[in-house]
């Protein structure tokens, strides 16, 4: 019987017209498309030329030195991706694994051969986790719901879990996407899903970390209630635990200073709505060798951006005042005196938020670590009231309230009284469920800082 021809045993050479004739690109032997970055199965002028006609042919209108000017751009545009992406895996080759160098500079890095590793690496913690799950003889959950840029809502799930030597294993289980409703039904479906998977029995589950949605804590339909129902079927129970990042975000809210925020956000927002306004800022920046580049958007689901928000509102003040002047907006920065001294305290109070709720993310923390970083929050700022309360404010505070004493030493003005809440309010409402506001009072004549209860 003849034998069969095979397409990878005959001669073929990729053709250097293919370029100006269907923008494709000869990269690591393979027939790569420079307008999608795809590739052909086949070496064969037939395929290159359908792919072309099928999903390309509005490129047709280019005709002449305007077709061979494209195609010269397009593949350099991709051989400059490629050479970044490439010159950073010589990099960390080099250091690594010198002997290997050569061989992961010559690694095919077009968008499918990307695509295939990142799914070869997930595919491999996958198995990771699954050997590491067999040994499980307790774990527990950590459940997030968010909503994407497509409107489409994703549901990841943490899972940690414990072995007989007292080994901790901790990662991110599975991300579920939730085409329809987001009822606690649904996201209990989900989590299902993620236990079959790693072959996890229900009844070795103990702890499940939500935030506040009541899809999430309903007492009847909610998914710690439906987890709950499970488990205790199994023969198990299961502790059901609030985010601590999430309530010290809630908590945070509580500041007195919303209004603060919401006109900063539209001052922002009057800058950087429009493109003609954001370039002419960026370049009054540029002029003035300010020392920012551009202010930056306010994110409410990013919940560490609004300190940085701030802080660079305010270090920019005075130069976006002067650009708003100069360009005769509606928006104006507020001139009234204590609206500055609220943005300098709300910088400096969420600076100090940030820190704390940096201290409670990360991998391998109990809940007594937690605690801690809790605890010592409290107590500095109870100290911080005694410095204030004592007139000591200006040699003990200056590191914490760094922009509101620059206001003070460099304003004169009468007294005025920043409502603000100095007690730790996340703290006294986790376990002393109660909390307690007093003003901050500040006298710009003599620069004395002073509480009254």
């Amino acid at each position: 019987m003849e034998r069969q021809r095979q397409w990878h045993t005959d001669k073929r050479h990729f053709k250097q017209k293919w370029e100006d004739d269907y923008f494709f690109a000869e990269i690591s032997s393979k027939a790569v498309c420079l307008i999608c970055q795809q590739s052909v199965a086949v070496l064969k002028e037939y395929n290159i030329r359908r792919h072309y006609e099928t999903k390309h042919a509005v490129f047709s209108r280019y005709k002449g030195e305007v077709r061979k000017k494209k195609s010269s751009e397009l593949l350099s545009k991709l051989r400059s991706q490629q050479a970044t992406l490439t010159r950073c895996l010589s990099t960390a080759a080099s250091i690594m694994c010198p002997s290997q160098e050569r061989v992961f500079s010559q690694i095919s890095l077009s968008r499918n051969t990307v695509t295939r590793r990142v799914e070869d690496l997930s595919r491999d913690i996958r198995d990771q986790l699954t050997v590491k799950s067999r040994d499980f003889v307790a774990f527990s959950l950590a459940c997030d719901e968010s909503t994407d840029i497509s409107d489409s809502v994703q549901l990841l799930v943490f899972v940690r879990g414990i072995n007989t030597d007292m080994e901790i294993t901790q990662e991110l289980a599975g991300l579920e996407t939730l085409r329809g409703t987001t009822k606690g039904e649904d996201l209990f479906a989900a989590v299902s899903r993620v236990l079959d998977k790693y072959n996890l029995s229900w009844d070795k589950m103990v702890g499940i970390t939500t935030d506040g949605a009541p899809a999430m804590i309903g007492k009847k339909a909610g998914l710690t209630a439906l987890i709950s129902q499970k488990v205790s079927e199994c023969g198990g129970k299961v502790a059901q635990y609030h985010c601590i990042l999430h309530q010290e975000q809630l908590c945070a809210k509580t500041i007195g200073l919303a209004d603060v925020v919401r006109d900063v956000v539209k001052i922002i927002n009057c800058i950087r709505s429009k493109a003609l306004s954001h370039r002419q800022f960026r370049a009054f920046l540029d002029e003035v060798d300010a020392q920012y580049k551009d202010i930056l958007y306010h994110q409410e689901v990013h919940w560490l951006s609004r300190g940085t928000v701030l802080k660079r509102f305010f270090e920019l003040r005075q130069l976006i005042a002067e650009f708003l002047s100069s360009a005769s907006r509606d928006t104006q920065i507020p001139t009234d005196k204590r609206w500055i001294f609220d943005v300098a305290f709300m910088v400096d109070i969420t600076d100090l938020l940030n820190n704390l709720n940096v201290k409670l993310q990360g991998k391998e923390q109990i809940i007594t670590e937690l605690f801690d970083h809790i605890k010592a929050f409290q107590m500095k700022l109870q100290l911080l009231c005694r410095h204030l309360s004592a007139g000591k404010s200006l040699t003990c505070c200056t590191q914490t309230f760094g922009c509101l004493l620059f206001v003070i030493v460099t304003r004169a003005a009468p007294c005025v009284s920043v409502a603000v809440m100095c007690r730790c309010p996340w703290c006294l409402r986790l376990f002393d469920r109660k909390r307690n506001c007093l003003s901050l009072w500040v006298c710009f004549h003599c620069s004395v800082v002073f509480c009254v209860l």
